[in-house]
């Protein structure tokens, strides 16, 4: 009994582990994004970092940051 006990602990704890990992995946593939958008408005000849673009990145990152509140919450 005891050691059925003790399986069931350790796959619940991997599989938290698991999505935890897969949460930290995401949130640099989402930053990543981030950067290599930057990098191409850079990388244009006539530049400028319109405030648009930059507040529609803070969204993203503000629902990617919610969203992953609400995956460790149900966690």
């Amino acid at each position: 009994m005891m050691i059925i006990l003790t399986l069931k602990i350790l796959i619940y704890l991997l599989l938290v582990s698991y999505c935890i990992v897969w949460i930290c995946i995401l949130k640099m593939i989402q930053l990543l994004d981030i950067l290599l958008q930057i990098i191409f408005l850079c990388l244009q000849k006539d530049w400028k970092p319109t405030l648009r673009l930059m507040k529609m990145k803070q969204e993203q990152l503000k629902q990617g940051q919610l969203l992953t509140k609400e995956m460790l919450r149900l966690n």
